[in-house]
């Protein structure tokens, strides 16, 4: 099946290929390399157990080429894969018990198969799901030309799988499953379908080393073939093989044995057949014509021109190509010689390098596609004496006229060679960078307002040249616009964003940001200015300053940012919701936060306001509550200026007495065990230490959980016991007492055989018998007997475990083992047969080897035998058909010489004894060797221009010249051959054209040819040209260039090309005269004439220089107003005059004091105008045109005189009609248009007074003494421009009480615990308390103030840290201030914990329970442990919410003491809960005789015995048999919660089902069931029947066969 499928799937795919249509296989224009691919096929595997059938698999795959070339041999795909599928094992070779693990499935019910068949067939089904990454190598070169898709891939990948056995089946008309009775199967003929037929299909048990699911790495590799039938579209053929690198996959683990598995680890395989997808990009415009849509290849040389002059040998020539597939379609071609080429597809050009000839050099390039071709060419001249000074283009800036003072200079240098560039910037050497790679010029250059001159000047050993640029650059003033946030806003929080936008900036260095007067940081990206600022509460001002060469701009914003209002939030942690107390009295714990004070706060209990304790530094809100029996309504109000909020909590209060039951034993009871298993309840009790528990006075640990229920296991002292409980709580006691009696009984002797079941078969003559024996005083109150002799054994006493080894004798045995004490005697006896193996044959082939292929008929044979002994048991067969073989008995060695035919070979050795058949083939194959022939000379495809052509070759597999035969065109030629070296050679005369030989030779096998085809021309006349007129050299006048010429061995005109400066000119030629003419414009310098002829024959070409200088007039410049020393009036300068030989505006610049002024020109008149405002005195005039034939300057002087101004003079302070209280007053003001100090008087009442004048800000200032009264001040100023003066009054009073503040507390520097504190002290000399000004760390507080008592007082509002008090007062005779710094330190906050979940005893039937709390005042989170039963469990806790969880493990059966701690510097708390984890059991029944689950019997009953664990009372199990419970049976107890069972159970003919049921304390139970199927008549009575009825009938026995239900377990 393996061969066959792949060979069925490729098949599929070359009928498919054999159907596809011819088209274009890629399409790389639109491909955009992902690709997406269905498959499907077959799943099979290598490994331990044989393929039964490969299963069905499916998947996809998704790729994307990472490198893929048009043209390229090969390329790579990167892909992901996912593929899901079955496959199936079957051993046809069966497992006997000792190869079955003791521990596997098949050695342990219900599938023990090792104790009941002691044989088995194994079989598999592995389900997969595959998730892999695949790197693809394809033959790409292939797939262009041909549309074969050939590739390998390997890769890596995931593979999530789980393998499942079929063991068991459902009987029809029954509800339990059954092993399959493979003692049915022939082993030596065993097939495929005889399993199928007995096996139901359906997996339903996990074989060995396999989990629900297993998930591991494992690498693949694999190797596909297709065909791509459209440029979107592919089919094909893949076949992988997975490494699985490990030996369980299959659930078996052995050495490796099948075919291909090649070494112990399993493998798997898939072979599909696969549709492929490349997704394309958009298809182009439908609209292009015909031609469009194919069009030929883009072709241009790239860097140089037509017609180029170098000095070097080597050229590199570079050309952009495009609409090609690889190098081999473009073609660099050099003075007729082919030369190598690098085409980049990526890129798109092409690049060769070409050795030059002295003198003229044609280089073409060819390209060529499906469309047509392109050819472009240039003609170098190669002169070594040439020597060509360097060259310089400007790049950047390509304006003259610029805004930004810094510009980036960039320019391309040819031909440096090596040589030096200076730059200079206004007659200054500027730094630059040279890029010799990409031959770049490049500086950073700081221009100069106005005109500004750049040289650049590049030298090489062949001279230097200069180029110059002038640059205008314009400043302009900065700008910046502040965006957010707007002006006058109103915003809250702690901090907001702002942006704004700039002009005429280049870096963050010329811009200032400031808030409030202080810069801040911000961000500086393309002219936006952004960052995030922190505003104080009030009025805030932000501003932003830009500055530049030119100038500055600045805008300020003001906007009002507001204190936020948080509502408050009040939150019960303690007691939760509905809780139920027995205590009257509770701690009550909340939390309210944004509050200011505890009169923000309320607490409440059932309408009524209690006292509590309010900590302001946390929130927490603690009180102690009396309860009133019953309801209890709790509600925590808080309110603020914001609003208000309440949290209510109930609480029942409820205490009962106590009342203690024991459930169990009875009081007064007599028991025959000295285990106590004590039960009861106590209720109305939470806590196991209100309990307490007493056995003959001495108090012992119990359990007990939260429903009250108490247990307890114990030991009782024989004779009287006395067992006292006691429940003790606030709200009463309880008390038990029962008295037992325990009377020591005697425990009777148990022995099992737990090593060999009864009936079975061995092969070995030695077994080791293993049992217990209980309840025995030592080892000699037993004995082991085997066919009646006592045997050698031993026996631990620990473990009451015996041994033995027993020799068996062939044939059936009985052993014997009985155990007697005092107290009672038992036994047990088993059937054991022991039968000799059977050796079977095996056979061997040695040679030849599967799969060699053979070049001769005949070949030798040999193979190996054992466990034969004569010939007649080997059989030789090739191809089917028995042939003669000689067999050597004592080696077993059996040789042959067989004939072989042409192809595939199969041969076989076949043995057979009375023990079975062994078979062994191989697989070889013959074939007949044709000849060949190579033909080495001549070249297929060359040319020649000679007649005679040696040829020459080699060839194989023929021995003489007569099996040869050369022909030229058909006809044979004479030829010599050499036999000692295979080669054969001569001369053939060549035609005219195409001339084929063909080269046949000959064996037995059959003919093979080869041929080569070669081409002869005569040669042809080549083309020659001259240039007769102009003479090389010749300077032109007129600019016209007249040309004539001879162009020899042409066909037509247009097999002459005449270029000037490479553009052509339109040629006159004369035929038969062979001249030429032809007329051409001068450009001004060096003109190449150049006359070019070229045919089939050859080409020639010949060039002049011409010379052409054109003249060129300077520019000139005129101002025809204003007139030298001319004398402006208005301050206003109007320029005009006229610019001539000039090309445009921008070769005139007009400046005014060395600043540039907009102009107007006008071409057609040649006149210019321009407006500028003049500064006083002389203003300088200059006009200025410069371009490449010269330059002029012509400049004026124009003066202006500013009008004389008046002065002015005002008094800022103090204020007319001022009141002062001092005598002394300073006199300070502003004095404009002065000169100097002397044109400013100041009196006072008429007095002159000294003062101070600063000239540069124009203020003055004088401090005087005033009378009692009014006092008249003023000041006055005088020039030559004229008089001005002010008069203020000031009326002075005698001075009033200042008034004055005094603080008694808190004192300055005070350390306090509170964040209120009350501020007091006296204030004098005011009237109301709007005379008082307060802060707080710079906010405004209220006051309160008393004026009978001048105290004043407030509540203080503290931060945490140091607080400054500022306090001012003021009246209209003075003001007085104090401060005082005060310390606040917050007190140490304890930490608080409540567990909200689970309940306190609460019992769960579970070893997990989430924990969930609340804990307070935490400062880390590692404040915070959860312990079980001592141990540290993790835990989460939320600052936010204050809550935590955490999911702890208990430990079953056992009451659990889960403890929340917080800990901190400030103090510790904890709570602890109980909690009871139930866990449910199952008991374990161990049911030894009968040893399986499924007999058959002839006898009317059968001994049913075995033992219990887990079960507390007898109540707690039961027999029943064919579902009727039956009570006939002994159940003795043996210990703790174990028991033994025996009994003999009467059977019905037919199906006895017996259902052995037990149940766990916990609520677990199991349920054991077994079948014995009674057939025949036998009338065996027992004395414990066990259901059934006495009747017997007499049937005939049916055989039991499987039916294909499906498996109900």
């Amino acid at each position: 099946m393996k061969t066959t499928l792949p060979i069925k799937l490729a098949l599929l795919f070359f009928l498919v290929l054999s159907t596809a249509a011819t088209a274009q296989f890629t399409n790389p224009e639109r491909d955009t390399k992902w690709n997406l691919g269905f498959n499907m096929g077959g799943v099979w595997q290598d490994g331990d157990v044989q393929l039964d059938r490969p299963g069905f698999g499916y998947g996809f795959t998704l790729g994307k080429g990472i490198y893929e070339s048009q043209g390229k041999f090969w390329s790579v795909d990167l892909r992901f894969r996912y593929m899901k599928g079955k496959t199936f094992g079957q051993n046809l070779s069966l497992t006997d018990s000792a190869s079955i693990d003791d521990n596997s499935i098949y050695a342990q019910n219900p599938t023990n198969y090792k104790a009941t068949q002691g044989l088995l067939f194994l079989n598999t089904e592995t389900a997969l799901h595959d998730f892999s990454l695949e790197a693809v190598i394809n033959f790409h070169a292939l797939r262009e030309k041909t549309g074969i898709l050939l590739s390998v891939f390997g890769g890596i990948g995931i593979t999530d799988y789980r393998t499942k056995t079929d063991l068991l089946y459902t009987p029809e008309g029954q509800s339990f499953d059954k092993m399959y009775d493979f003692s049915s199967i022939d082993t030596a003929s065993a097939t495929k379908s005889d399993f199928r037929n007995l096996q139901d299909g359906d997996y339903e048990s996990f074989a060995p080393f396999s989990e629900d699911k297993s998930v591991r790495v494992m690498p693949s590799l694999g190797i596909g073939l297709g065909y791509q039938f459209s440029p979107q579209w592919s089919v094909g053929f893949e076949h992988r093989v997975t490494f699985t690198l490990r030996d369980k996959f299959d659930g078996i683990e052995q050495a490796g044995t099948q075919f291909l598995q090649w070494g112990d680890n399993d493998k798997y395989h898939y072979s599909s057949v696969f549709l492929r997808w490349n997704i394309f990009r958009g298809d182009e415009s439908s609209t292009t014509t015909t031609s469009r849509n194919c069009p030929p290849p883009y072709l241009q040389i790239s860097d140089l021109p037509e017609i180029y002059e170098v000095n070097e040998k080597l050229l590199e020539v570079r050309a952009r190509v495009s609409k090609i597939k690889s190098n081999n379609d473009v073609m660099l071609v050099a003075n007729d010689q082919i030369e190598q080429t690098i085409y980049n597809p990526n890129t798109d050009y092409v690049v060769g390098t070409v050795s030059l000839v002295e003198g003229r050099n044609k280089i073409y390039y060819l390209a060529t596609n499906g469309c047509g071709e392109t050819i472009d060419s240039v003609i170098v001249i190669y002169n070594p004496n040439f020597c060509p000074k360097a060259e310089l283009t400007f790049l950047q800036p390509a304006e003259d006229t610029v805004s930004a003072k810094e510009i980036q200079l960039q320019a391309e240098v040819l031909r440096l060679q090596e040589g030096s560039i200076e730059v200079q910037l206004n007659n200054e050497i500027a730094a630059h960078q040279f890029d010799e790679y990409s031959n770049r010029l490049s500086a950073e250059l700081l221009l100069n307002v106005g005109v500004n001159t750049i040289s650049v000047k590049v030298t090489n050993k062949c001279g230097d040249t200069t180029v110059t640029k002038r640059i205008v650059y314009y400043c302009v003033s900065p700008s910046v616009s502040i965006l957010t946030p707007a002006q006058g806003i109103k915003s809250e929080g702690v901090s907001t964003t702002f942006k704004a936008t700039t002009q005429h900036i280049q870096n963050k260095t010329q811009v200032e940001v400031k808030l409030n007067g202080t810069t801040i940081p911000f961000s500086f990206s393309n002219s936006n200015i952004s960052g995030s600022l922190k505003p104080v509460i009030g009025n805030n001002e932000l501003t932003m300053t830009v500055t530049n060469d030119c100038g500055t701009d600045t805008k300020t914003i003001v906007w009002e940012n507001e204190e936020p209002c948080y509502l408050p939030i009040a939150m019960i942690t303690e007691p939760t919701l509905n809780q139920t107390t027995a205590n009257s009295i509770i701690n009550f714990e909340g939390s309210v936060t944004n509050v200011s004070n505890s009169s923000d706060i309320q607490l409440f209990l059932n309408g009524y306001s209690v006292p509590f304790r309010f900590n302001n530094a946390n929130g927490d809100v603690l009180a102690t509550l009396n309860l009133n029996l019953g309801t209890n309504i709790i509600i925590l109000t808080a309110s603020n200026s914001c609003g208000s909020d309440e949290d209510q909590e109930q609480v029942i209060y409820n205490c009962p007495s106590p009342l203690v039951f024991i459930s169990s034993p009875n009081n007064g009871a007599t028991i025959n065990s000295p285990n106590l298993s004590l039960q009861g309840n106590a209720t109305n009790v939470t806590l196991k230490n209100q309990v307490r528990v007493l056995v003959n006075g001495f108090s012992v640990p119990f359990t007990f959980n939260s429903n009250g229920n108490f247990a307890l296991i114990g030991t009782l002292r024989p004779g009287q016991n006395t067992i006292t409980v006691t429940a003790n709580t606030n709200c009463g006691t309880d008390s038990k007492t029962i008295s037992v009696l325990y009377n020591q009984p005697c425990p009777p002797p148990f022995v099992t055989i737990t090593s060999q079941g009864n009936g079975s078969s061995v092969g070995n003559s030695f077994i080791t018998l293993t049992g217990t024996a209980l309840n025995l005083n030592s080892q000699s109150n037993m004995s082991v007997q085997l066919n009646g002799m006592r045997q050698p054994f031993s026996w631990n006493s620990q473990t009451q475990m015996y041994n033995a080894g027993l020799n068996l004798r062939e044939g059936n045995n009985t052993i014997l083992v009985m155990a007697t004490t005092s107290c009672g005697t038992d036994s047990k006896s088993i059937s054991i047969n022991y039968k000799k193996a059977c050796p079977k044959p095996t056979a061997s082939i040695t040679s030849p080897r599967n799969g060699m292929n053979l070049s001769t008929q005949t070949v030798s044979f040999s193979g190996v035998v054992t466990n034969i002994q004569s010939a007649s048991q080997v059989q030789l067969k090739v191809n089917g058909n028995r042939v003669n073989s000689s067999f050597n008995a004592s080696s077993g060695l059996v040789t042959a010489n067989i004939s072989l035919m042409s192809g595939s070979n199969s041969i076989e050795l076949i043995v057979s004894n009375n023990c079975g058949t062994d078979i062994s083939n191989t697989t070889v194959s013959y074939r007949c060797p044709l000849p060949t022939v190579n033909i080495s000379a001549p070249i297929n495809g060359m040319s020649y221009t000679t007649n005679q052509v040696n040829f020459k070759g080699f060839v194989s597999g023929v021995s003489s010249k007569n099996q040869i035969t050369l022909s030229q065109n058909g006809n044979p030629i004479s030829f010599n051959y050499d036999t000692r070296t295979s080669k054969f050679s001569g001369t053939m005369n060549l035609s005219i054209g195409s001339n084929t030989l063909l080269a046949t030779v000959t064996n037995q096998c059959g003919s093979v040819n080869n041929s080569v085809s070669v081409s002869y021309t005569k040669s042809c006349p080549s083309p020659t040209v001259s240039i007769t007129s102009p003479s090389n050299g010749t300077t032109s006048t007129t600019g016209t260039i007249l040309i004539s010429g001879i162009a020899n061995n042409i066909n037509s005109q247009s097999e002459l090309v005449v270029t000037v400066n490479g553009s052509i000119v339109n040629v006159n030629y004369n035929a038969s005269t062979r001249k030429f003419t032809a007329t051409a414009t001068a450009q001004s310098g060096n003109n190449l004439v150049r006359a070019t002829v070229m045919n089939n024959c050859g080409e020639d070409e010949k060039s002049v220089s011409v010379s052409y200088t054109k003249s060129c007039p300077s520019p000139t410049v005129s101002i025809t107003s204003p007139s030298n020393g001319t004398t402006s009036t208005t301050g206003t300068i109007l320029i005009s005059g006229i610019a001539n030989n000039i090309n445009s505006q921008s070769e005139l610049v007009v400046t005014v004091n060395g600043s540039i002024v907009n102009v107007n020109y006008n071409a057609s008149t040649r006149k210019f105008t321009a407006t500028a405002t003049a500064q006083s005195g002389n203003n300088l005039v200059r006009a200025t045109v410069m371009n490449n034939c010269g330059e002029d300057e012509k400049s004026v002087s124009v003066s202006y005189t500013k009008s004389c101004p008046s002065p002015t003079v005002s008094i800022t302070s103090p204020g007319n009609g001022s009141k002062l209280n001092t005598n002394k007053v300073t006199i300070n003001g502003t004095a404009l248009n002065v000169s100097q100090k002397s044109n400013i008087d100041i009196r006072i009442n008429g007095s002159s007074v000294n003062f101070s004048y600063n000239a540069s800000n124009n203020k003055f200032s004088a401090t005087v003494t005033l009378k009692t009264g009014v006092n008249s001040i003023m000041v006055s100023v005088k020039t030559e421009c004229g008089v001005d003066s002010e008069v203020v009054s000031v009326t002075y009073s005698q001075p009033c009480n200042a008034p004055s503040i005094l603080i008694n507390s808190p004192k300055h520097k005070a350390e306090l615990v509170s964040s209120s504190s009350l501020l007091k002290g006296f204030v004098t000399g005011i009237k109301s308390v709007n005379q008082i000004e307060l802060s707080v760390n710079g906010i405004r507080q209220a006051v309160n103030y008393s004026s009978l008592s001048s105290e004043f007082s407030t509540m203080l509002k503290l931060v945490a840290g140091t607080n400054r008090i500022n306090i001012s007062v003021r009246n209209e005779c003075g003001e007085d201030a104090k401060s005082i710094q005060v310390n606040y330190t917050p007190p140490c906050p304890k930490p608080t914990v409540k567990i909200l979940t689970p309940k306190n005893d609460l019992t769960i039937n579970d070893n997990k329970v989430i924990v969930t709390g609340i804990a307070t005042s935490l400062v880390n989170a590692s404040d915070l442990m959860i312990k079980v039963n001592g141990v540290s469990q993790p835990v989460n806790y939320s600052f936010s919410t204050r809550s935590f969880t955490a999911t702890v493990v208990l430990t079953p059966n056992i009451r659990n003491t889960i403890v929340a701690i917080v800990e901190t510097n400030c103090g510790m708390a904890s709570q602890s809960i109980s909690v009871n984890s139930v866990q449910v059991q199952k008991p374990v029944i161990d049911l030894e005789n009968p040893a399986t689950d499924s007999s058959t019997t002839t006898f009317d009953n059968a001994k049913l015995f075995g033992s219990v664990s887990g079960i507390t009372t007898p109540a707690k199990f039961e027999i029943r048999v064919n579902g009727t419970k039956v009570t006939d049976y002994i159940l003795t107890k043996r210990g703790l919660e174990y028991y033994t069972f025996n009994g003999v159970i009467t059977l019905v003919n037919g199906v006895n089902v017996i259902s052995i049921k037990a149940t766990h304390s916990s609520g677990g139970v199991e349920i054991k069931t077994i079948v014995i199927t009674k057939s025949g008549v036998n009338y065996m009575k027992s004395p414990n029947k066990i259901g059934g009825s006495e009747k017997t009938k007499e049937i005939t026995p049916a055989k039991s066969t499987p039916t294909r239900s499906r498996n109900k377990r």
